[in-house]
C-alpha cells in the first residue's frame, strides 16, 4: 500500500512538474481551465499531457511501479473518454434584441421623410429592416409618414418581423380604422399575410 501511495504520489507531482516544463518551453500559460477553453480542449489537453507523462516519467520507475502507474494512466485515460462522451455543449444564448437606438431612429425618420415617393420610403424601409430591430412604438411612428392606408400596411409588413415587443402588436390594429384593414394587419401578425 506504500508503495502504491508513493507511485500516486510521484504520478500527482510529475504531472504537475512536467505540465510546468511544457507549459514553460512552450510559452504557455500553466493553467489549460484558462478562459475560452471548452471541455473537449481541456480534455484533450490532459490527454496529451498523461500520454508525454506515460512515455517520459514512467519510463524511469521500476518493472512493477511502471505496471502499476500505466495502470493508472489507463484508467484515468478511460475516465477522459467517458466524460467526453457526455459532455454536451449547450452553446450560449443569443444577445438580446433591442431596438434602433433613439438618436438613430431620429436620423433615419429624418432621412425617410425626406423621400418624396412612398415607393421609395418603402425600399428603404426593406434596407434598413434587414439590420436592425424595432418597437412597435417606433413602427407606429413610421407610419406617420405615409399617407395611404396602403402603403401604411405595407410598411407594418416590411417593419413587423423585425419587432422586438410583439405583446405590443394590439396597437398597430387599434391605428386603423377599418375592419379590413385591421384584419391585414393581424393576419400579418399572424404571418399569414405576406
Amino acid at each position: 500500500m506504500k508503495i502504491i501511495l508513493i507511485t500516486l504520489s510521484f504520478l500527482v507531482l510529475s504531472v504537475v512538474l512536467f505540465a510546468q516544463e511544457d507549459s514553460i518551453e512552450r510559452g504557455v500559460p500553466q493553467s489549460s481551465m484558462k478562459p475560452g477553453k471548452t471541455p473537449p480542449d481541456i480534455i484533450r489537453a490532459i490527454r496529451y499531457r498523461l500520454e508525454k507523462l506515460d512515455n517520459v516519467y514512467i519510463e524511469r520507475l521500476s518493472p512493477r511501479d511502471k505496471r502499476k502507474a500505466r495502470e493508472y494512466v489507463d484508467d484515468i485515460l478511460r475516465d477522459l473518454d467517458n466524460l467526453a462522451q457526455g459532455i454536451h455543449i449547450v452553446p450560449p444564448p443569443p444577445p438580446p434584441l433591442m431596438a434602433m437606438p433613439p438618436q438613430d431612429f431620429e436620423d433615419f425618420l429624418s432621412v425617410l421623410k425626406k423621400e418624396s415617393f412612398d415607393g421609395d420610403k418603402k425600399q428603404m424601409l426593406r434596407i434598413v429592416s434587414t439590420g436592425e430591430s424595432f418597437t412597435v412604438e417606433q413602427i407606429l411612428t413610421v407610419l406617420k409618414v405615409f399617407f395611404m392606408s396602403s402603403d401604411k400596411i405595407d410598411a407594418i409588413r416590411i417593419m413587423y418581423p423585425s419587432v422586438i415587443d410583439k405583446y405590443n402588436a394590439y396597437k398597430l390594429i387599434q391605428a386603423f380604422t377599418f375592419s379590413s384593414e385591421k384584419e391585414e394587419i393581424g393576419n400579418i401578425i399572424e404571418g399569414k399575410g405576406k
